[in-house]
């Protein structure tokens, strides 16, 4: 695991009365405040316990990433990942980046001086839960947007050996991504990706940027299926392409077969850099059809059905 600050004993707890339940509209199960020192920064963040919640029994975790520029309340009340999360028996976590923002890369990727080491709270926060609370150490997942789901597929490869899913929406591989993924594990991963993405166009991009040292990047649709399909293993580089024509979207998925770890690719036709609430598509089985949010769910339990059994 990467070193990170010690966390000190800082934490404070404020339990949501009937009223606040009622003004955020999002559920109707225990949600707390939290917040922890990391590394010289108070890290805040929402904890969502499922309505079965129980003490006795372990929960798997999910723990969304919000976009540049916003926090993790904004994240829970825009979204039905909370509600989804406590019907399906999840812990759903909403952090906040400092600065309204996450960082993907090293200290040394990067010119400011406001860095922060957004991967070693991420295995802090871990932590935090799994001392508070009963969780599913195995069963971590992470979805993330934008800037979210740029640091979601930098843990992917990092933290590899404790986040066991990964959902990264609005955002794809870069160069300077996946120049860390040289470990052996690899992440059952999935991509949403809109067609007219202007912030991550299909064609990808190279460009010069101020905020980090060299270049920055992002995979073309090519590119990213290359990459998914070495990164994978997959046999022979074939890749199941369904057409999900009961959308009103143009749905592509593309499910990579003979993998040695799961990966999923869902191109959304007319989708710009948004997060895709409303779009009903087929599930995995190709009968059972609900909310792209609802499949986020499906892709984790098939994840956890064919993850192999440690001996």
């Amino acid at each position: 695991m990467r070193t990170y600050a010690k966390v000190f004993g800082m934490r404070t707890k404020i339990l949501f009365s009937c009223l606040l339940f009622v003004f955020f509209a999002t559920s109707a199960y225990a949600q707390e405040f939290e917040s922890f020192e990391f590394d010289g920064s108070t890290r805040t963040y929402i904890v969502n316990l499922p309505e079965n919640y129980d003490e006795s029994q372990s929960a798997p975790v999910i723990i969304a990433l919000h976009g540049a520029g916003d926090n993790g309340r904004n994240l829970q009340t825009f979204t039905q990942i909370d509600n989804l999360a406590s019907r399906n028996g999840y812990i759903s976590v909403f952090p906040d980046g400092l600065n309204r923002g996450w960082f993907y890369l090293d200290e040394e990727d990067t010119v400011t001086p406001r860095y922060t080491d957004d991967l070693g709270f991420l295995e802090a926060l871990i932590d935090q839960l799994d001392a508070e609370f009963a969780i599913d150490t195995s069963r971590v997942y992470l979805v993330g947007f934008s800037n979210g789901a740029l640091l979601s597929l930098r843990a992917a490869c990092d933290l590899s050996d404790t986040i066991a899913g990964v959902i990264a929406i609005g955002a794809t591989y870069a160069f300077e991504i996946t120049k860390h993924c040289n470990g052996e594990h690899v992440t059952p991963t999935m991509l949403v990706w809109g067609s007219d993405d202007e912030l991550f166009p299909q064609n990808g991009f190279v460009v010069y940027a101020e905020e980090i040292t060299g270049t920055r990047t992002s995979f073309s649709v090519t590119q990213t299926r290359t990459y998914m399909l070495t990164r994978h293993q997959c046999d022979d580089f074939e890749a199941n392409q369904v057409q999900l024509e009961d959308s009103d979207y143009g749905v592509i998925r593309i499910v990579f077969l003979r993998c040695d770890t799961p990966a999923i690719l869902y191109l959304i036709g007319d989708l710009g850099h948004e997060y895709p609430r409303d779009i009903e598509i087929k599930f995995l089985n190709n009968r059972t059809t609900g909310t792209m949010e609802e499949a986020f769910f499906d892709f984790f339990t098939a994840v956890q059905v064919s993850k192999p059994q440690e001996q």
